[in-house]
């Protein structure tokens, strides 16, 4: 038996994209995704641990 999927308004739809659930949780996932592809892109992802450890002169 298929699956039928709901009817959804063009009202409905304006209601959920224009909401602020859908606005935090896409601000929420550029602030995570953005920098991490912008900085591989740039090649400026680079470890952050000193290469000899010890205590700094």
């Amino acid at each position: 038996m298929p699956f039928a999927l709901p009817r959804v308004s063009r009202r409905d739809l304006s209601y959920f994209f224009f909401s602020q659930h859908f606005s935090d949780g896409l601000r929420t996932t550029l602030a995570i995704l953005l920098p991490a592809v912008l900085g591989r892109s740039g090649g400026s992802l680079r470890p952050v641990l000193p290469s000899r450890p010890g205590p700094c002169a």
